[in-house]
């Protein structure tokens, strides 16, 4: 927990670096294309351009935007299973008003050979409860193929009533064997809903930012192939803001 709140400060301080040392972008008056968006504005992340600035931060890369209306960080994050998508947001101090932060509004955009094809985002709360579900029958399965194994021998000297001896051995099960497997079992079955539990917490949430608010939360989608292009768009009051982005190897 202390290497995750001692990321997370690091993570905010380079956002608060991004925040006070960037230009601002203006808002373009030109019409976008209809085919790409149905907002008035698109503010497209390029090179070299003022207010767009991308930096490494422990091996990601993070792009940003600045305009007047208002500050966005991106970064993909590694994560189990899932790509995560980290995302930043502030309301400017100067900015035109409340600022609505919708999760719905964040789009993934894989290319493909035919365009631009959208990936579906993950519900965190669906994907803590399907990875928790996955470790319990997991745990269930090794607990009873454990119990299989879990004997003890015992062997002696058997007297009988004539004065006869022979020898004996003995199975029985080991109780303590059978419970340390069925207490590495909870064991990982707590530790998953307890990940789960933070997969939840990370989630960009809704929210409503007035001017000088900031929120920082993760969106999630399907795992794909490393070294994939995709397009990130995030719809913002009356403008879309676009990143171009490749899946890290």
């Amino acid at each position: 927990m202390e290497e995750v709140v001692s990321k997370n400060s690091q993570l905010f301080a380079i956002v608060t670096l991004f925040l006070n040392c960037i230009p601002l972008l203006p808002q373009t008056t030109e019409v976008p294309n209809q085919t790409r968006a149905t907002v008035p504005f698109v503010m497209s992340w390029k090179a070299n351009t003022p207010g767009c600035d991308s930096k490494y931060f422990q091996g990601r890369e993070m792009k940003a935007q600045f305009t007047s209306q208002a500050s966005i960080i991106v970064s993909l994050l590694p994560d189990s299973g899932k790509l995560a998508m980290l995302l930043s947001v502030a309301n400017e101090e100067k900015g035109p008003g409340r600022l609505e932060v919708i999760p719905e509004n964040v789009h993934l955009l894989k290319l493909t050979g035919k365009g631009f094809s959208e990936l579906k985002r993950v519900d965190a709360s669906k994907e803590a409860k399907s990875r928790e579900r996955r470790v319990r029958i997991a745990q269930a399965l090794g607990a009873g193929l454990s119990s299989f194994g879990s004997e003890t021998t015992a062997n002696g000297n058997a007297t009988y009533s004539d004065g006869t001896t022979a020898t004996y051995s003995a199975t029985m099960p080991n109780p303590q064997a059978q419970a340390d497997a069925v207490n590495r079992a909870q064991e990982n079955i707590q530790k998953a809903h307890a990940e789960g539990a933070v997969l939840i917490g990370q989630e960009l949430k809704r929210t409503s930012l007035d001017p000088g608010q900031s929120i920082t939360g993760r969106v999630f989608f399907p795992r794909q192939k490393k070294g994939s292009n995709v397009l990130l768009w995030v719809d913002l009051g009356n403008a879309r803001y676009e990143f171009p982005l490749e899946i890290p190897e």
